[in-house]
């Protein structure tokens, strides 16, 4: 299956999910974008490393709070986001192009700091991931790993369901075995800028 086709897969059953969790009450329902750059940590096999990443995602609240129709969040929140990841790798002097797919599933909570412009939050959760690789000895691999992360970010509203932010994210335990003995680490951090959209 192509990778083009196991995104379009992934993205889709998002919005499936986040209406079969909705309590009947209404709860304020984010679906967010985010783009950034991703740097993995350095190891000693690794000579450099770039990643362009795009994430997708929806969040909900089962209890909103009296104010939650003014687009502001506050406490527990489910994060449910599909993360691609397009990357150009050096390791051991061989060149290796990288196609990432993650399906992150965790939880945020968000700070009260007395204002509804500046909603900051911290996350966690698990991350399965699978990884295509190309190097420039012309083979073709396939990795899987099962990762956890964990997020801090800032979040601000713009009018009623618009909202701003910085993410940051970070994947630990994140081993591709690519077969030959071949390993990537893809422990990596990711700095991005969030949109998002509330109901």
């Amino acid at each position: 299956m192509k990778l083009t086709t196991i995104i379009a897969l992934c993205l889709s059953i998002l919005p499936l999910a986040a209406c079969s969790t909705m309590p009947t009450t209404g709860s304020p329902v984010t679906f967010y974008a985010e783009a950034g750059s991703t740097e993995l940590d350095k190891a000693d096999e690794l000579d450099s490393s770039s990643e362009r990443t795009v994430t997708v995602g929806v969040t909900y609240k089962q209890e909103p709070e009296a104010d939650a129709q003014q687009n502001v969040t506050r406490g527990w929140v489910s994060d449910m986001s599909v993360s691609y990841g397009d990357g150009d790798h050096s390791i051991a002097g061989v060149d290796l192009d990288t196609q990432r797919i993650a399906v992150n599933l965790g939880l945020r909570y968000y700070f009260d700091v007395g204002t509804k412009h500046l909603q900051p939050y911290l996350g966690f959760g698990a991350s399965p991931q699978m990884i295509l690789a190309d190097t420039s000895l012309g083979e073709d691999e396939t990795g899987f790993a099962f990762a956890g992360y964990g997020a801090l970010g800032i979040e601000t509203p713009i009018g009623d369901h618009a909202r701003l932010g910085l993410s940051y994210r970070h994947t630990a335990g994140a081993q591709f075995d690519l077969g030959e003995d071949e390993n990537l680490n893809f422990n990596a951090g990711t700095l991005a800028l969030t949109l998002g959209w509330s109901f």
